[in-house]
């Protein structure tokens, strides 16, 4: 929809990214973490447009539980210093990830946090949704198309409002509905849109040929 707004006069078909829902689900085995719960994770490039600072922050300010930080980039060695300095050892961790390990981390924590100041879609929010785990990030349009009733939004840069997200989020009961909200973007269904849309160009290309 906030495509469709920012270019009226274009003809538009908006298609999602898709998520791997067989891949990312809530059963099977979880990562071993010594990190206390409840536990926070925070998945992107460690780079400034990601604002991790801003997810250490809240959770030092919120001052429970631990954060799990997997990524890495130019930020690394910033970030892992931060983390240890406001979090200490025993409440944060920072890590590197294959694909293939990602379920398993989803699963072992209770909540994605993201301080993104954009972003094109956000696909570890999928994830985390497909794996059952609600979603607390920046209020932006992009991301209320995402996340939906799956998650809660707030100013990332108020920590404040960022840890009070956080600690709504953990004593809220969701059930089933973040993994509910991610199935919508299920591959199969995303790549049913892709065949619609490429039979309707087809249809036109032989129509005016």
């Amino acid at each position: 929809e906030a495509i469709r707004k920012a270019v009226p006069n274009v003809a538009t078909a908006v298609i999602p990214v898709g998520v791997d829902a067989r891949f990312f689900h809530p059963e099977g085995p979880s990562a071993a973490l010594s990190l206390p719960h409840p536990r926070i994770l925070c998945v992107g490039a460690l780079e400034e447009v990601k604002r991790v600072d801003r997810v250490i922050a809240a959770v030092a300010r919120w001052g429970r539980g631990s954060l799990l930080v997997i990524g890495d980039g130019p930020l690394r060695g910033k970030i892992e210093r931060l983390g240890t300095e406001r979090l200490g050892a025993e409440r944060f961790a920072l890590v590197t990830a294959a694909h293939e390990d990602m379920p398993g981390y989803y699963r072992a924590c209770d909540l994605l946090a993201s301080a993104s100041r954009s972003e094109a879609f956000g696909l570890v929010y999928l994830e985390a949704m497909a794996c059952n785990r609600p979603v607390v990030t920046q209020d932006d349009a992009i991301r209320r198309e995402v996340v939906g009733d799956a998650g809660l939004f707030c100013d990332c840069e108020n920590e404040e409002a960022f840890a009070a997200a956080m600690s709504t989020a953990l004593e809220r009961p969701w059930g089933a509905l973040p993994r509910q909200r991610a199935l919508a973007f299920d591959w199969p269904l995303v790549a049913a849109r892709f065949a619609v849309l490429f039979r309707k160009m087809i249809s036109g290309i032989q129509k005016t040929g």
